[in-house]
């Protein structure tokens, strides 16, 4: 019964504290009308200033990432060159002692260990420490394989006052499922 399944899916989202949830392809006008939504709510809510626009700049730079790294992707090739979609889950939700933010998406399984050893280092890493390897960053050129310039995991850690969290599951062939959840 998908009736039953949905309102199952909906009383666990509400249970976990979810207030926005999206699972599939990822795109710049999504992630611009999902942030809308975001704003709108944060605001009926009168979310603390601040923790608004952190929730709201974990938010971003997560769901740009989905959108520039995920290994699941579709493209076509036309005029304009080469356009993709690319495939990820996103959570927005409230906890008892605050809001988080928590993405997950295929990846290389090479990009595992070097994903992994980076954000033990900004989990280890006190704010002060963050700020001044953000902007040690900026000044840097962007990374080889970067599509920006390099510092959102670093803008995330600093951002989210309660830490992160994340995980990666061997997904078979040369994929692993990587996640991060943002809290603050």
């Amino acid at each position: 019964m998908l009736i039953d399944e949905l309102i199952e899916l909906r009383r666990e989202l509400s249970d976990r504290g979810v207030l926005f949830c999206y699972s599939g392809y990822v795109t710049e006008p999504l992630l611009e009308g999902i942030g809308a939504a975001l704003r709108l709510k944060l605001a009926i809510d009168q979310t603390d200033r601040q923790q608004a626009k952190n929730l709201f700049s974990i938010y971003v730079e997560q769901v740009q990432n989905l959108i520039r790294y995920s290994a699941e992707k579709e493209g076509v090739v036309n005029e304009a060159g080469l356009s993709e979609l690319r495939y990820g889950i996103l959570t927005v939700g409230k906890e008892e002692d605050g809001y988080f933010v928590l993405c997950g998406n295929l990846i290389r399984r090479q990009d595992v260990e070097p994903l992994r050893t980076a954000l033990v280092a900004l989990t280890a890493m006190e704010r002060k420490g963050l700020m001044a390897l953000y902007k040690e960053t900026l000044r840097r050129e962007a990374p080889k394989h970067s599509k920006g310039a390099g510092v959102g995991f670093i803008h995330i850690a600093r951002l989210a006052a309660r830490g992160l969290d994340f995980g990666f599951f061997d997904a078979g062939e040369d994929r692993s499922f990587f996640t991060l959840k943002a809290r603050l």
